[in-house]
């Protein structure tokens, strides 16, 4: 099985919250369930941005693996745990994939220390990951964020992370199709067994179009149907379906990641609450539930894509 196939379809898992601000354990569990019976997707991602990773403590983060993990492996699916280095060293990343590893995950998607947003090279960005493998075996997909993170991949840089021994694949998150294709083109020249992910949400359709082996989205959370279905309808050569697919993904997609994307959390929440997917939409401060003109928005973009609207 090569890394693309193993990979393909990757959720980035929302942490529902009750009322009082704490982790609803069962609502995690009910979650990873529903997806894993779509019989859609091959694993689920944690603590990342959809997870609300940084409004986590650390403990916490590793409750949710150890929670998504558990419920994961009982229906043959993969957890991979999103790394924010804790602290933002190498051995902060070394200690976040050791425990993750410990409390059940498969892979790693790796997010850039803070420091990255001060300037990279490519054997920089190298040895880190070097590093972080030679000291943890777990396989590793790395997070190749747009400019909004601060932190500038080049194409050349991305190549660099690929040539890694342990790197299986990328999240790539550059929010253009320009920035995308380069880094596929790019991973492609190396030959290696490194699969290549879109996590650009708005632009799925184009990247699906250019080549992309798969997908790691929040968005898999509301809608897993439409989206794989537009993914197999590309990868059959049926254009038209696809499309059609592409216009109901589309409407909400605009709705859902529209700048500023610290609301993209709270938008998607909301989603999936209306669609009766989460029991609240409680998020924690700084993030905000979406007020009543977001909250219609999103409601009609439900309906265009048919998708019943269960909770008012």
């Amino acid at each position: 099985m090569t890394n693309a196939e193993r990979y393909r379809h990757l959720a980035a898992c929302v942490v529902p919250f009750t009322e009082s601000g704490e982790i609803d354990r069962e609502g995690l569990e009910a979650q990873v369930a529903e997806l894993a019976e779509t019989g859609l997707m091959n694993g689920f991602v944690v603590n990342a941005h959809a997870g609300e990773g940084d409004s986590l403590t650390y403990e916490e983060r590793m409750q949710v693996v150890e929670i998504v993990a558990r419920t994961a492996k009982s229906h043959g699916l993969l957890t991979v745990a999103g790394i924010s280095p804790y602290p933002d060293t190498t051995e902060g990343a070394i200690r976040v994939s050791r425990d993750s590893l410990e409390r059940g995950a498969d892979a790693s998607l790796m997010m850039a220390p803070c420091w990255f947003s001060w300037g990279i090279d490519g054997p920089l960005v190298r040895k880190f990951c070097e590093e972080v493998l030679e000291a943890v075996d777990l396989p590793m997909l790395y997070f190749v964020m747009g400019a909004y993170s601060g932190v500038k991949y080049t194409a050349e840089v991305v190549r660099e992370i690929c040539q890694v021994p342990g790197v299986v694949g990328v999240k790539d998150t550059t929010w253009t199709t320009a920035s995308f294709e380069n880094n596929l083109h790019g991973i492609r020249e190396l030959d290696r067994d490194v699969a290549v992910l879109t996590g650009n949400d708005t632009l799925l359709f184009y990247n699906f179009l250019a080549g992309a082996d798969g997908t790691l989205l929040i968005f898999h959370t509301l809608c897993p149907d439409l989206i794989v279905g537009m993914f197999n309808a590309v990868k059959e050569g049926d254009i038209s379906a696809a499309k059609t697919l592409h216009e109901k993904v589309d409407r909400l997609a605009r709705v859902l990641f529209e700048p500023p994307m610290i609301n993209m959390v709270p938008r998607m929440k909301a989603a999936l609450y209306l669609s009766g997917k989460l029991p609240s939409m409680a998020v924690r401060a700084p993030l905000e539930v979406p007020g009543e003109e977001t909250l219609g928005r999103i409601r009609k973009a439900l309906e265009f894509a048919e998708i019943e609207v269960k909770n008012a």
